[in-house]
Formats: C-alpha cells, sequence, structure tokens
C-alpha cells in the first residue's frame, strides 16, 4: 500500500509545500489566486493533519457507539469517518 507524503504541509503563496527529498519539492500548485483558490489550498494543506485526527478519535467513537447502540446518528457518522479514511488510505 502506497502512503501519503508526510508533513507538515505548508500553504505559500501558489503552493502547497512539502520538503520530503530534501531539494523543497512542492507537491501541489494551485494555480491562480482568490478566496476559493486559497481556501483549497489550505484544506489541501491540512490534509495529513485530517486523516490523523479521525484515525486518532474513531476508537473511542467506535466505543461509544457501541456502548449506545440505537444511536442512529452515531452510527451514521462513523459511517462517515470510516468513508472519508478509506478514501485518504486505499488506491
Amino acid at each position: 500500500m502506497m502512503t501519503h507524503t508526510l508533513g507538515p504541509w505548508t500553504v505559500d503563496d501558489n503552493y502547497i509545500m512539502c520538503r520530503y527529498d530534501g531539494n523543497g519539492n512542492y507537491i501541489c500548485r494551485m494555480l491562480g489566486r482568490g478566496e476559493e483558490t486559497d481556501a483549497n489550498a489550505r484544506l489541501i494543506a491540512a490534509a495529513p493533519d485530517l486523516l490523523a485526527a479521525l484515525e486518532t478519535v474513531m476508537p473511542w467513537a467506535s466505543k461509544a457507539v457501541a456502548d449506545h447502540y440505537n444511536q442512529k446518528q452515531g452510527k451514521r457518522a462513523l459511517d462517515i469517518a470510516r468513508a472519508a479514511i478509506a478514501k485518504a488510505t486505499q488506491p
């Protein structure tokens, strides 16, 4: 299984950067500037942290929902979180 480039990822001017090889290679370049482009860049740069947060909270959340198994909303939230983790980690 391939893994993503480890962070930290940062946003700088038009680039989402991660200096993973010592040469400062860019992961992604956002074309254009503006509110939406800047928001997209911040979201992409936060992706490794968001994935780590979800993976950290899942064991606790799974137990909480299991302890209160009639909570449909809790089960739905776990399904959404699992799908997001799968989307980020599986080809």
